[in-house]
């Protein structure tokens, strides 16, 4: 595994991670797991961070988040590099209470050789 640092204070709370992205399953070797523990059985509008920071290599453009929900998983493919300095909404899906539910992110992507960054998640509960 080989995980980078972001530049000084870019991302949440001033720190982001990052690697290079492949095409190829068999190379990954990066993924990371947010698991948050959910008070209710709820919909929840899942969004993750996509820093805006400087490297040499432009950002993927089809990062796959997989979000494992209370009914399946689902995969979102986000721009990383259009997306840059944003929010962005994966979708609204229902968790149950407790840790059961997650957002999983690996290096794998369409592309190759490309940033792909790593940084935060947020479960918001639905109106």
């Amino acid at each position: 595994m080989k995980w980078y640092d972001g530049p000084t204070g870019c991302g949440t709370n001033g720190a982001a991670l990052w690697t290079y992205s492949t095409p190829n399953a068999g190379e990954s070797e990066n993924s990371a797991l947010w698991q948050p523990r959910l008070p209710d059985e709820a919909l929840y509008d899942v969004y993750v961070n996509i820093p805006s920071c400087k490297s040499k290599k432009p950002a993927t453009a089809s990062a796959r988040y997989l979000v494992r929900h209370r009914d399946g998983t689902q995969e979102i493919v986000i721009d990383q590099g259009k997306a840059a300095g944003q929010w962005v909404l994966l979708g609204r899906f229902p968790f149950r209470a407790g840790d059961s539910g997650s957002v999983e992110l690996r290096d794998v992507t369409g592309d190759s050789m490309r940033t792909i960054w790593f940084d935060a998640v947020k479960w918001v509960r639905a109106p």
